[in-house]
């Protein structure tokens, strides 16, 4: 296994546990390796030409689930999650496609929290 596949399932797995029940869930503002791991994800995304329509197919539902649990946190929570939220809409807007993912719920969202 080499180290980009090392890293790949290590920033999967990061988002997956964070998206389910753990004790990071109810606030995932408070997970600081959170917001890296979605963005080193992003990145994984954009480079894999080739792979790039699985990887996101892989993503997207801990990504998707994260969302809902952070647009809920933000409501119950004085953490910023905000900067959490742009990176994942991001991915919503960059991949959408890919998985037919309509960003405007997401993006009306994001604005009414913010």
């Amino acid at each position: 296994m080499s180290d980009r596949e090392r890293d790949w399932d290590f920033y999967l797995r990061t988002v997956s546990d964070s998206a389910r029940d753990s004790s990071f869930a109810d606030d995932p503002a408070s997970d600081p390796s959170l917001l890296h791991a979605v963005k080193k994800l992003c990145d994984f995304c954009r480079q894999e030409e080739k792979y790039s329509e699985d990887l996101v197919a892989r993503v997207y539902p801990h990504i998707n689930k994260l969302f809902q649990r952070a647009t809920v946190s933000q409501a119950q929570s004085s953490s910023p999650t905000g900067i959490l939220l742009l990176a994942i809409l991001q991915f919503f807007l960059d991949f959408g496609e890919v998985v037919l993912h309509d960003a405007d719920p997401s993006l009306r969202t994001f604005s009414v929290l913010v």
